[in-house]
C-alpha cells in the first residue's frame, strides 16, 4: 500500500508545476507478441507525460527504469561486433545480465571474479564488457559517484536456469558491493538516478532502433522513505512497483528463514521483490502464488472464500 507523505502542491522550484505524491508507472503489451522499437520509444514518452508524479530533491529526480523483454536483434549486433556467432541470441537458454559496478572496485581482477562465478556455475558466460553510457546526462548529485554499467551474456541448457542464475547473482552480492539490475534469460532492466528524461539520455541502447520488445514496464519513483541512489530506481527483477510496507521487519524476517538471501541495505521493495523471486525459482511457484502468498487476502475477504480456498491460504500464510 502506497503510504502518501505530506508534501506542499505549490513548490516554486517544482519542474512539473503541482506536485502529486505517488510514483509514476506505465506498461505496455503487444497484443499479438510483435517486437518493435515503437514500442519502447512510446512506452518511455508516456513516462515522461507522468513526470509531475514523480520526486525532485533539489531539481533532480528519485530514480526511473525501463524493464523490457531481452532485444534480440539488439544483442544479436552486440555479439556480432564481439566476433561471437549472433545467432545464439534465438538459443532458449540465452540470458543476460546487466549489473553496477562501484568505480572503486571496476577492475581486472573484479570483473575476473564475476565471470568465474558464472563459469562456475555452468553458465557459459560469451559476453563481458561496460554498458554504453552518457555521465554528462546525470545530475548534480548522480554524478558525484556513478557506478559503472557491465552488461554480461552466455547461454545454458538446464531445467533451472533462473535457479541457477538467482543463485550465482545471490553469491556475488554477497561478496562484492555490487548490484544487479536484472539476470534473466527473459528481462533485462536498464535504470538511474535521475528523472525520465535522463533515463534515454544515459542509455544510447534505449534510444538504438535495433531495441525490439513486445513488454515494456516504466517506472519513476517517488520516495518518502528510503534515499534515492542508482540501486534502489526501479523496476527490479521481478517487481515494477510496491509502496512502504509497515510490518518490513517481519517481512526480512519471515523471507529469510524460507532461505531468501535479502539485498544489502536494499529499500522495502528491493526485500519485497527478492522474496518473490526466491518463491518462484527455489518454491516453484508461479508468479500468481507468490504474490497469493506475499500479498493474502485481508481477514474480512478470507471469511468470505470457499472452505477450501480458507484452509490454502490459512495454511501457507
Amino acid at each position: 500500500m502506497e503510504i502518501p507523505s505530506i508534501r506542499s502542491d505549490s513548490l516554486p522550484d517544482a519542474p512539473y508545476g503541482a506536485e502529486r505524491d505517488a510514483c509514476a508507472i506505465y506498461l505496455s503489451v503487444r497484443k499479438h507478441g510483435q517486437s518493435t522499437f515503437g514500442n519502447l520509444k512510446r512506452s518511455i514518452s508516456a513516462l515522461l507525460a507522468m513526470g509531475h508524479r514523480t520526486g525532485f530533491v533539489n531539481g533532480e529526480g528519485d530514480g526511473a527504469g525501463v524493464q523490457t523483454d531481452i532485444p534480440r536483434r539488439l544483442w544479436a549486433r552486440k555479439l556480432n561486433q564481439s566476433n561471437l556467432r549472433a545467432s545464439l541470441t534465438a538459443h532458449p537458454g540465452f540470458w543476460v545480465g546487466h549489473l553496477f559496478i562501484p568505480t572503486r572496485i571496476e577492475n581486472p581482477e573484479t570483473l575476473n571474479q564475476i565471470q568465474s562465478a558464472f563459469e562456475q556455475a555452468g553458465l557459459n558466460p560469451i559476453y563481458q564488457e561496460a554498458g554504453r553510457m552518457r555521465h554528462e546526462a546525470l545530475g548534480g548529485n548522480a554524478r558525484l559517484d556513478p557506478p559503472s554499467f557491465w552488461q554480461i551474456a552466455g547461454y545454458a541448457e538446464f531445467p533451472d536456469l533462473g535457479k541457477r542464475l538467482l543463485s550465482v547473482q545471490t553469491s556475488l552480492e554477497m561478496a562484492l558491493p555490487i548490484h544487479f539490475l536484472s539476470l534473466s534469460s527473459h528481462v533485462v532492466v536498464y535504470k538511474v538516478r535521475g528523472s525520465v528524461e535522463t533515463l534515454s539520455r544515459y542509455y544510447p541502447d534505449l534510444q538504438d532502433r535495433n531495441y525490439d520488445t513486445a513488454v515494456v514496464l516504466c517506472h519513476a519513483r517517488y520516495s518518502t522513505n528510503t534515499i534515492s541512489s542508482f540501486d534502489r530506481a526501479q523496476p527490479f527483477a521481478l517487481l515494477g512497483h510496491n509502496g512502504e510496507i509497515n510490518t518490513i521487519t517481519r517481512l526480512c524476517l519471515e523471507a529469510e528463514q524460507i532461505g531468501t538471501i535479502l539485498p544489502h541495505g536494499g529499500s522495502d521493495s528491493q526485500d519485497m521483490d527478492r522474496t518473490i523471486h526466491t518463491l518462484c525459482v527455489d518454491y516453484d511457484l508461479d508468479l500468481i502464488e507468490a504474490m497469493e502468498t506475499i500479498f493474502p487476502p485481508v481477514p474480512y475477504e478470507l471469511e468470505q472464500l470457499p472452505p477450501e480456498q480458507r484452509a490454502v491460504y490459512t495454511r501457507i500464510c
